[in-house]
């Protein structure tokens, strides 16, 4: 069995864990969009498409 990755909720199994917005926020959350909103429209698309990341819809 594959091993689980969590991304979106890591810290959601810690109980000293603030679940806050104040909380996300001093654990980094929104760290990415504010970098993001720092970028030309091209650059976020290349920076996608550079990652890898594909859909999972099947489609490609």
């Amino acid at each position: 069995m594959a091993e689980e990755t969590l991304v979106l909720f890591k810290n959601i199994r810690n109980p000293k864990y603030n679940k806050s917005l104040e909380g996300y926020k001093k654990a980094g959350g929104y760290q990415t969009l504010k970098k993001v909103f720092g970028m030309k429209p091209n650059e976020v698309v290349q920076t996608v498409k550079d990652s890898g990341v594909r859909g999972r819809g099947g489609a490609g």
